[in-house]
C-alpha cells in the first residue's frame, strides 16, 4: 500500500467516496486543500482532505438576549462581513448548544452529518 498527495486533476476519482466533495471543492481557492489517498495496487483504499477552511467558532448569545432574532443576524453578518477577507462562498460553523444550532439553521445553515474533532499534531 501507498500513500500519496492526489493531483487536482485527479480528484474526480474520489468523488464516489465522497460525494459531498464536489460542492466543497467549488469554494475552494487553489492551494486550500490536498487530498492525500492511499492505494493498494493502484485501487483507492482511503482518502482524506487537508482543507484550510474559514471557520466560525465559539459562537455564543447571552441567555438574558436569546430569542432576538436580529441580535443572531447581526453577529453573523458581521461574521460574514470578516470572513469574506478569506473565501466568497462559505464557512464552517461549530456550536456548543442547541440555540445557536437553530440559529445558524434559521439563517440558512445546513447541518453537516458529521462530529468535529481536534487531533493534536
Amino acid at each position: 500500500m501507498k500513500a500519496r498527495i492526489l493531483p487536482p486533476e485527479e480528484w474526480s476519482s474520489i468523488t464516489p467516496m465522497l460525494p459531498h466533495f464536489p460542492e466543497i471543492r467549488r469554494s475552494l481557492r487553489d492551494g486550500e486543500a490536498e487530498m492525500v489517498v492511499v492505494e493498494d495496487g493502484g485501487k483507492i483504499v482511503a482518502t482524506m482532505g487537508v482543507i484550510r477552511a474559514v471557520h466560525f467558532e465559539g459562537l455564543w448569545i447571552d441567555p438574558e438576549y436569546r430569542g432576538n432574532a436580529g441580535l443572531g443576524r447581526r453577529l453573523i453578518r458581521a461574521g460574514i462581513d470578516s470572513a469574506k477577507k478569506w473565501t466568497d462562498e462559505w464557512v464552517w460553523g461549530s456550536v456548543g448548544d442547541e440555540h445557536m444550532s437553530d440559529v445558524l439553521i434559521r439563517l440558512g445553515g445546513r447541518k453537516m452529518p458529521v462530529e468535529t474533532f481536534i487531533l493534536e499534531i
